[in-house]
Formats: structure tokens, sequence, C-alpha cells
């Protein structure tokens, strides 16, 4: 994969073949600006989650994306967030055929991040070929820093 195109069109045709366990929608509005890449059902949970792609990460401390997050995709997942849902920024690097998982409260106001931020921020990094792994991952996030706390550490959330 070279494009964020291409890594969506990716994530779409894998997330398909978990149905029906799983319901993945590629969004595409041209008239919201914000909404999230991609809306995902799964054991009775919302998830949105918006992708970055990166072909490699920087070696130095530069920035990781080109196109960072922006305001409105940030007040976005804070609006799903406050319903109860989940949503995350997904930035996928092609040089490590990896996904850092990114719960939105750990993406900066700056929307980006040096790469030992990036790592230190995400809560999950999948291989390419573990969509089905990484969409359970995420659909099992309550949206809550405190819940996914206690959930992360082996608890049960309330």
């Amino acid at each position: 994969m070279k494009t964020e195109h291409e890594f969506n069109a990716y994530l779409s045709k894998e997330l398909k073949k978990l149905k029906p366990a799983v319901y993945a929608q590629k969004m595409s509005d041209r008239f919201a600006v914000g909404v999230s890449d991609f809306l995902l059902f799964h054991n009775g949970r919302a998830t949105v989650f918006e992708t970055k792609f990166v072909r490699e990460l920087p070696k130095r401390n530069g920035k990781v994306l080109s196109h960072a997050f922006d305001g409105k995709q940030l007040t976005y997942f804070k609006s799903i967030s406050n319903t109860g849902n989940s949503a995350f920024g997904v930035v996928g690097v092609g040089e490590e055929k990896t996904a850092y998982v990114v719960p939105f409260y750990n993406i900066p106001e700056s929307g980006n991040w040096t790469a030992p931020e990036l790592k230190s921020s995400a809560a999950g990094v999948f291989f390419f070929s573990d969509v089905a792994g990484m969409a359970k991952f995420m659909s099992n996030f309550s949206g809550s820093f405190s819940q996914d706390l206690l959930w992360l550490l082996g608890g049960t959330r309330a």
C-alpha cells in the first residue's frame, strides 16, 4: 500500500469479510465536515474511526502526518464519545504493515505526533493482516478513559 486511499479500500474489503458478526461502512459525507472514514458495529456497540496513512515513520523527531487530524474531526470524535460510543484515529504505516489504533482522547490538539509520541499514544498496534482483531479491539473500548484503563488492566467496566 502506498496511499491512504489504498489503505481505506483494503480496510473496507477486509471489514466486509467479517459480516454478520461485524458490520462496517465506509462513510462518505460531502456536506458534513469532520465525519469519520468508517462506522463499525460489533456486539451492540458503535465505533467510528478516521484513518491516516504514511509510508514510513520519520527517523528523526519530525511529525508523522502530513495531513493531521483536524479540529472538526476531533470535535466529531468527542460527539460520538458523548453518546457512550468509541472513536479512534487509525494510523497505517506502509513500511511496517501496521496500524496504530489511538483512542480519540490520546490524539493531541495539534492532531499530530512524533513517531515516539504516536507509539506511546496508541492503545493497540495491529498488522494489516489482522483487521478482524483490530475491529474487535476497538469495539471493546467504552470511549471513557477511566473505563478503558480499567478494561486494559483486566478489570470489568461498570
